[in-house]
């Protein structure tokens, strides 16, 4: 079947649920849950702007698996982020990517504490903060552009790319003691002038570049 849903998507462990659907989230609930643990879908497509004047989260729970197929977006966005009420992303669960372009649309923040699996695609972009407790598994990429900060947060957060990466990041960027991270990587800050930090003790770099501007 073909499902979608405005709010929040729930199907408790055990119950029975159709397996192969092809999920999509829209509408503007400003505050949604994805719980599916066990379920199997074709593909998942998460595409919201929320209208709340609050904060909104979307957050898929541990245990559920979320297949955005070839090419996807996820789209999380606030129509009053000019008021500074954002739309925050937050992965707990287990995300696979196929091939081609994985682009997120996000205007809050990015967090990861489960698993992002992408080793299809060979760039990736992230429009905003981005904290990965989790793995991410881009094992193809070899360009990664953060246009906010990036933090590998604590022992056992891992992001795996190819080797050698290249990476732009226009905010802080600290890579915690004992997480994994690539060696070798050539990091450029970038973006406008900021009260910013680079902390990532033990990494090897094969550069470093400065060249931020007000």
């Amino acid at each position: 079947p073909t499902i979608t849903v405005a709010g929040s998507f729930t199907i408790a462990s055990g119950s029975t649920f159709p397996a192969n659907t092809t999920l999509t989230f829209d509408g503007g609930a400003s505050t949604s849950t994805f719980t599916a643990p066990g379920v199997t879908f074709t593909q998942v497509t998460i595409n919201k702007v929320s209208d709340s004047t609050a904060y909104s989260t979307f957050t898929i729970a541990s245990g559920t698996t979320v297949p955005l197929g070839d090419n996807p977006t996820i789209a999380f966005n606030s129509t009053n982020a000019n008021t500074g009420y954002y739309a925050y992303f937050v992965n707990n669960g287990t995300i696979t990517v196929g091939t081609g372009t994985f682009t997120f649309s996000v205007d809050g923040t990015i967090t990861n504490s489960g698993t992002i699996s992408a080793n299809q695609i060979t760039s990736m972009t992230f429009p905003v903060d981005f904290t990965n407790s989790g793995t991410v598994s881009m094992t193809s990429v070899s360009t990664i552009d953060f246009n906010g900060s990036f933090t590998n947060s604590g022992a056992g957060s891992s992001i795996f790319t190819a080797a050698t990466p290249t990476i732009t990041v226009a905010g802080s960027f600290t890579i915690a003691s004992g997480s994994t991270f690539p060696t070798l990587a050539t990091v450029t800050l970038d973006g406008a002038i900021c009260t910013c930090s680079i902390s990532a003790s033990g990494v090897t770099f094969t550069q470093v570049v400065i060249n931020k501007a007000s």
